[in-house]
């Protein structure tokens, strides 16, 4: 390298920063995005809107949970039943 620089003048050999995007972390509870901080993560994690979405998350899973177990032992029966009315 001549150091002379390229077509924009500039010289690249000499350059020893560069721009670098910062991490960011995807929230599934409030489905949004933060920088991946500490500080920012614990922001976010102690704020009002994301103890709600978290909440909200665990009680949609429960009733998930629940009709799937009620849908199950509904078809256990049924399954039962048939096998009677076979017979």
């Amino acid at each position: 390298d001549d150091g002379q620089g390229d077509e924009t003048g500039i010289n690249r050999s000499k350059m020893t920063e560069y721009w670098v995007s910062q991490k960011r972390f995807w929230c599934k509870y409030c489905k949004c995005w933060m920088a991946d901080t500490k500080p920012a993560r614990s922001h976010h994690d102690n704020g009002n809107r994301h103890k709600a979405a978290l909440q909200q998350y665990f009680k949609e899973n429960r009733q998930k949970q629940r009709d799937e177990k009620d849908s199950k032992e509904m078809m256990d029966k049924e399954m039962r039943l048939e096998s009677i009315d076979r017979k």
